[in-house]
């Protein structure tokens, strides 16, 4: 078990993430969102970068509002998520026959 300092926070400990699961910090706060219509938690503090690296998708082809407002690209790690936000990302996927 490892320990990180993590601001005016006490040492906590953190586990390494399951194999094929993004990393993710088991004791932060997490927070009620909506995701594309559905309610999901989220780290409480993360920004957009970070919960689209949270959600596993690669942040150069999503494309994310926030409360109705279009987030540019540039400014996903500024905007942090709020509890109650509600979120809409489109990812483009290649492939198709």
């Amino acid at each position: 078990m490892a320990f990180l300092f993590f601001g005016a926070a006490a040492w906590r400990p953190w586990r390494p993430p399951e194999a094929g699961k993004p990393w993710r910090f088991d004791w932060v706060d997490s927070m009620q969102v909506t995701i594309n219509g559905k309610a999901r938690e989220a780290g409480e503090g993360v920004s957009i970068a970070g919960l689209l690296r949270e959600l596993g998708l690669d942040t150069r082809f999503a494309a994310v509002a926030l409360n109705g407002e279009v987030v540019r690209r540039a400014d996903h790690p500024a905007v942090m998520v709020k509890e109650g936000d509600r979120i809409e990302i489109v990812h483009a996927v290649s492939g198709g026959a």
